[in-house]
């Protein structure tokens, strides 16, 4: 199960892209309330204009994969590191008379804990389900976006998170 999901989430990175219209991608700042840490990311969005529907809100869906290394607030003499791989199809919506853009998404959660102590190492690996919502709006000649997302498995979590995008349309 775990070499099917590993599996699908490579591919979902190679093809969604090669079906995307417009790219934006930045960094992004977050923290982790299980893990206890802040995080470091990089995030990209993919137009899937009428991929999925030719109706509204349907047809502005996006991919949006993310990569998150946090730094977790680890015990004396242990030395931890967490990190997330949340590739996601996300649906923006847009508000009457603002600039802001509310959206909501969901997609897969790739995590991997590794603790070390004394020369001695172990790790885990987990699949799970990502729910995320947030607000999207421009800032100077960037895109700017505020996060909470949800991912469910062994380390679920909650991580709020804030980032700066380049480049493509802002959508």
């Amino acid at each position: 199960m775990k070499k099917l999901s590993a599996f699908l989430a490579i591919s979902s990175l190679v093809l969604i892209p090669a079906a995307a219209e417009a790219q934006r991608f930045g960094a992004q700042v977050g923290y982790g309330t299980e893990v206890e840490g802040v995080a470091l990311g990089v995030r990209a969005e993919f137009d899937l204009t009428n991929v999925f529907s030719h109706n509204a809100p349907w047809s502005n869906m996006m991919f949006v994969p993310a990569f998150d290394f946090y730094f977790p607030d680890c015990a004396a003499g242990l030395d931890c590191s967490y990190w997330e791989l949340t590739p996601a199809l996300v649906l923006p919506f847009q508000v009457q008379g603002s600039s802001m853009r509310p959206y909501f998404g969901a997609g897969l959660s790739f995590a991997r804990m590794r603790v070390e102590s004394g020369g001695v190492s172990g790790s885990n690996s987990e699949t799970g389900l990502a729910l995320l919502g947030g607000l999207r709006f421009p800032l100077n000649t960037m895109t700017a976006f505020t996060e909470a997302r949800i991912t469910l498995h062994d380390y679920d979590q909650l991580t709020l998170a804030f980032g700066l995008l380049f480049g493509g349309p802002k959508r």
